[in-house]
C-alpha cells in the first residue's frame, strides 16, 4: 500500500538513478541520500557498464537490508531510456531522479521534495550548473573514455 492510501498524508518518494560506470559512487547514495516523505524507494538502473556498478549496487542492497531498493538492468541505452524504465518501476506518488555521478547532491533532494509539497509547483526542476560543481563531478569525454 501506498503512503497516501495509508492516511499518513505524505506521498512515497521514487528516486531513479541511471547509473553507468558509477560504482565508487554507489555506495556514497545509499550513505547519503535521505528518506523523505512517508518513505523513500530507490531504483537504480545500470546501464551497461564496463567496471563493477552493478555488483556494487548489489552488494549495497544486501547492506542496507531495510532499505527499499530496486535494481534494474538496462536493455535499451541511454539516460533517457535508463529513466523511463525506472519511473515505469516506481510504486512512490513522487518520482525524482538522482545521477549516479553525484552532480547533485543527495542531500539536496528534500528541497525539491519541500518545493513541491508547498506548493510552489507540481513540477520541480534543479539546474545543477548553478551550483558549485564537487570534484570529478561532469567528467569530460576523454576522461569517461579511458
Amino acid at each position: 500500500m501506498r503512503a497516501l492510501e495509508l492516511g499518513c498524508g505524505q506521498p512515497v518518494v521514487s528516486v531513479v538513478v541511471p547509473a553507468r560506470n558509477e560504482a565508487g559512487n554507489i555506495p556514497h547514495i545509499f550513505n547519503r541520500l535521505p528518506n523523505m516523505g512517508g518513505g523513500t524507494e530507490l531504483i537504480f538502473v545500470e546501464g551497461h557498464s564496463s567496471d563493477d556498478t552493478g555488483a556494487v549496487i548489489e552488494r549495497e542492497i544486501a547492506n542496507w537490508p531495510g532499505r527499499c531498493v530496486k535494481l534494474l538492468r538496462q536493455a535499451g541505452k541511454g539516460k533517457g531510456d535508463a529513466v523511463r524504465l525506472g519511473f515505469a518501476n516506481s510504486t512512490g506518488e513522487l518520482l525524482m531522479i538522482l545521477d549516479a555521478d553525484l552532480t547533485v547532491a543527495p542531500e539536496d533532494l528534500p528541497r525539491f521534495y519541500e518545493a513541491w509539497r508547498s506548493g510552489k509547483g507540481e513540477l520541480v526542476n534543479g539546474v545543477r550548473l548553478v551550483y558549485p560543481m564537487g570534484r570529478g563531478a561532469m567528467r569530460s569525454a576523454a576522461a569517461t573514455t579511458r
